[in-house]
């Protein structure tokens, strides 16, 4: 499991469902320097919105308890190895400014609709790294709480489906940079039991969309990439009369597992790293 490397500093549950966790003689054992905390419900002594009960945002507050600039992101049902967690963490500290991750996602402008789209389809071009599976600085979790119109955490409390798509267009706004993707297995997550699949969210992620742009305004975005496993791509956006919008896809920069590359930034990346894990067992 990939738990045992040796870049943990601890591991935190997010538990968010109506049912109490497990007891702590049923969780798994971990090394004694690797500590286990299990939040549910924590101390709301502030009011703050993102800390009510079953609050979908829970994942990306600010807890006190974590001290690493280093944080991984992950659904309950995902499926990483360790080799694909630690490239993806290895990249993070090249890019520890941006979203690093592994499930991508697209947005465009439907013309025909006169709205904003959004795909979930393997293609080349990607503008959304979910937070499902991704490394971020804790830095994110912040400004996401603190930063943020209350009318954009409402939102993703109405819609309890875009969290992340909040967090990429925070990211992107602050750093004018798009997120990262490393490429992966196509399958990162379990499927549920008896072949059955979950029901698409693209009608919430498009009104998502919608209200960040009509509330945040125009977020500048990146270049365009090719989805290529061999080598790394970025070239230079294509904007029309200098205006950065959110119609041209903010493409991310693919980072393949075969790059090894590693560059000084200027902000500080730990050697440690915080896993948060969001778990809604109802």
């Amino acid at each position: 499991m990939f738990i045992q490397n040796t870049v943990w500093f601890q591991i935190v549950v997010i538990w968010s469902g109506e049912k109490s966790p497990p007891a702590k003689s049923r969780w798994p054992i971990l090394p004694v320097s690797l500590p286990l905390n299990v939040l549910q419900n924590p101390s709301n002594t502030n009011g703050d919105v993102l800390l009510q009960t079953h609050s979908i945002s829970q994942r990306f507050y600010p807890h006190s308890l974590i001290q690493t600039d280093s944080i991984l992101s992950l659904d309950e049902d995902c499926l990483l190895t360790t080799d694909e967690v630690d490239f993806a963490f290895q990249v993070w500290v090249s890019f520890p400014d941006r979203i690093v991750g592994y499930p991508a996602r697209s947005h465009y402008w439907d013309d025909a609709k006169g709205s904003w789209g959004y795909t979930s389809k393997w293609t080349n071009d990607y503008s959304i790294v979910l937070t499902g599976a991704a490394f971020y600085h804790r830095y994110y979790n912040f400004l996401y709480t603190h930063w943020l119109s209350p009318l954009l955490h409402k939102t993703v409390e109405q819609s309890q489906n875009c969290e992340d798509i909040l967090m990429n267009f925070l990211v992107s706004h602050v750093t004018r940079r798009p997120p990262v993707k490393v490429t992966q297995r196509k399958q990162y997550k379990e499927q549920p039991p008896g072949g059955a699949r979950l029901a698409p969210a693209s009608a919430a992620a498009e009104c998502c969309l919608t209200e960040c742009m009509s509330i945040m305004g125009n977020v500048e975005r990146g270049g365009r990439v090719s989805n290529r496993r061999n080598s790394t791509c970025k070239t230079a956006g294509n904007h029309e009369g200098g205006e950065k919008h959110l119609r041209d896809p903010n493409i991310y920069t693919e980072i393949p597992l075969t790059h090894k590359s590693v560059r000084a930034t200027h902000w500080q990346s730990q050697s440690k790293i915080t896993y948060i894990n969001i778990t809604s067992v109802q």
